[in-house]
């Protein structure tokens, strides 16, 4: 049986490619368990705020504010903006 070698130069490229998909998907995990446990009976006002406030401490704060917290928050506002214009394109 012949042993395969990798190229360092792609093992380790390689790597960081599962690395970077690694974290995305445990951001994407944390997000996604955040965003279940706001509830839909509040005021919307309330809602609002409790969520940037569950951001906050959830994202923010347990990934003590990194650089990679901020893209997370950076990307989910990217997304709600979009649905929202979506909704209001709809209108017109």
């Amino acid at each position: 049986m012949k042993f395969v070698t990798w190229n360092k130069k792609n093992l380790d490229d390689f790597l960081k490619i599962l690395e970077r998909q690694f974290e995305t998907l445990n951001s994407c995990v944390i997000l996604f368990h955040f965003v279940r446990h706001v509830s839909p009976a509040m005021k919307p006002e309330r809602r609002l705020k409790r969520y940037f406030k569950k951001l906050n401490r959830k994202v923010l704060r347990k990934m003590n504010y990194s650089a990679q917290a901020w893209e997370l928050i950076r990307k989910e506002m990217k997304r709600h903006l979009q649905i929202l214009d979506i909704l209001v394109a709809q209108l017109y």
